[in-house]
């Protein structure tokens, strides 16, 4: 089976069919590949399509897997409300309890390994997040999955699975329950709007249109002008690209004619490559078992296009298309579907689709235990990269969408001297996370390498935590916070409990730093003067500036 050939890091044809019948993964000079033991020769990159023998692959799967870990690093676990900042303590287990409304608890550094190491069996709803420099394979029903790249294992509740860290450092959260009053996205219930949304803007993603604020003025004018895109018909602010480009050589030759520069050429194949990509991964909107219709109606979703057959999957049959029930009974109705056979089959659908959730970066579906990368996840309502791994809008197999979310934020180069966050991450503002009618969210900060400045602002004084490799901060609902400084080659997980992104905003109020009556650059250069000094621990200004 040949899917492709190595180009310019861009598809040049289409990827795996069924992904599903993917048995090893694993990473390769920085590309994530996925080997299919029935077929000789066999990569499929997510950046790239690579060729190259049976045994030399599953000789570099073995040599990933046999790899002995490296000490996990542990620091400073502080918990920072209204009353000051406490340390905390460990639970038998030797995971943190994160919030006891949720029972939430979170395994970190050699615990976590060691967590890790000797369960097989998930009770509870688990998420294995993955930070850079960090190898974890994941089998389950027999099948292997090998990640070296920043991303998630999420594993449902009830599951049977191993997962083995073979170097660096992973974050493990477990969770008992969702709050009481807590509504996830689903095509039913109280949230059915947040996910009739999401396929609003599956579709779009699915039909390949970019909106035109991905472009500069003048690369839209010139692109449109030479037929490169054009107005999207069903989208005003979208445009679609000439279906004639198929490979990232076709479209570079085509702007390099229309006179563009090699900076503008680059970005704009990259944007071709989001877009298509969406089209490339999402063969389909979910599938289900062959087993769930009966032989008339599975002929008849069948002929309708609704569901189709794969010659590799022969258990499973596709969901066609990113639909809502109201659009799925429509195509029904016309394929001669109605009444209680209409609803055994939306049934099935409600179970079994990923209409409206964002399944951008999915990796590894194999019912109760999935896998996202962060290199291949989207932010579905800008089109451009995302910070976060796993939230609550996210496509997570046979298992409700998951509670608790996930973001990596890594700086691109290692800095040898402090320097302000806003470099990494321009939009970091002072913020909190209200109580608001008893609803409420925490935040935890995991310092995965570098060193950090959080600052924290209680009773309306600001005091700055200088966190080192291996620190995790959980912030209370309610504290104003944010990073505002960090050294080194930086990394920090940052995790929420619950994730509330159907929630809106209804979870962040955006402050300054004149309504605490103090000034941003006085803080930030405290920051920067603790972080010079090695200071560890929490400070007021006042010791910053005595501090010699």
């Amino acid at each position: 089976m040949k899917i492709g050939s190595v180009s310019s890091n861009y598809f040049t044809s289409s990827p795996i069919s069924n992904p599903a019948a993917v048995t090893e993964t694993g990473n390769r000079t920085g590309d994530t590949f996925v080997v299919d033991k029935t077929n000789s020769a066999v990569i499929y990159g997510l950046n790239s399509f690579l060729k190259g023998s049976k045994a030399d692959l599953l000789g570099e799967i073995e040599a990933i897997q046999n790899t002995d870990a490296k000490p996990q690093t542990e620091g400073r676990v502080f918990r920072i409300t209204e009353d000051g900042v406490k340390p905390m303590e460990k639970q038998a287990d030797g995971s943190y309890l994160i919030d006891e409304e949720t029972g939430a608890k979170a395994f970190v550094g050699e615990n976590a390994k060691q967590f890790l190491k000797n369960t097989t069996h998930f009770d509870k709803e688990t998420e294995v997040i993955i930070p850079t420099g960090t190898t974890v394979d994941t089998t389950h029903e027999r099948e292997c999955l090998s990640v070296a790249e920043p991303g998630a294992i999420m594993i449902g509740a009830g599951s049977d699975a191993k997962v083995k860290v073979h170097e660096g450092n992973v974050l493990v959260t477990q969770i008992d329950r969702a709050p009481s009053w807590y509504q996830k996205v689903k095509p039913e219930g109280e949230m059915k709007a947040e996910f009739d949304r999401i396929v609003d803007r599956n579709q779009r993603l699915f039909s390949c249109a970019a909106a035109k604020s991905r472009f500069s003025p003048e690369d839209l004018n010139t692109m449109m002008s030479v037929g490169v895109i054009s107005q999207d018909d069903k989208y005003p602010d979208s445009v679609k690209w000439d279906s004639s480009i198929t490979s990232s050589e076709k479209l570079e030759s085509r702007l390099i004619a229309a006179g563009m520069s090699g900076e503008a050429v680059e970005k704009n194949s990259k944007i071709w490559y989001n877009t298509i990509k969406r089209k490339l991964y999402a063969t389909s909107s979910g599938h289900a078992h062959k087993s769930s219709f009966s032989e008339d109606q599975l002929q008849k979703l069948i002929d309708a296009k609704i569901v189709k057959p794969n010659t590799i999957d022969k258990i499973n049959v596709y969901w066609t298309q990113y639909t809502n029930e109201q659009g799925l009974r429509g195509k029904l109705d016309e394929a001669g579907i109605h009444g209680q056979e209409a609803d055994s089959v939306v049934d099935v659908w409600k179970k079994t689709n990923r209409s409206g959730y964002d399944n951008t970066g999915l990796t590894w579906d194999k019912g109760k235990v999935v896998a996202y990368l962060l290199r291949e996840k989207q932010n579905i309502w800008n089109e451009q990269n995302t910070e976060w791994i796993v939230n609550s809008t996210e496509y997570a197999g046979k298992n409700e969408p998951f509670t608790v979310g996930a973001s990596e934020v890594k700086s691109t180069r290692i800095y040898s001297e402090p320097a302000p966050f806003h470099d990494i991450r321009p939009s970091e503002k002072i913020h909190r996370h209200p109580v608001r009618d008893g609803k409420k969210q925490t935040e935890s900060y995991l310092v995965t390498s570098g060193e950090a400045a959080l600052l924290t602002i209680r009773d309306g004084q600001p005091t700055l935590t200088f966190m080192k490799q291996g620190d995790m901060a959980v912030i209370s609902p309610g504290i104003a916070h944010c990073v505002l400084a960090m050294n080194g080659d930086y990394e920090h997980i940052c995790f929420q409990v619950p994730s509330a992104f159907q929630y809106g905003f209804l979870f962040k109020d955006e402050l300054n730093y004149e309504s605490f009556n103090t000034d941003e650059k006085v803080l930030l250069d405290a920051a920067l003067k603790g972080l010079n000094k090695g200071m560890h621990g929490t400070f007021d200004l006042d010791s910053i500036k005595r501090e010699n």
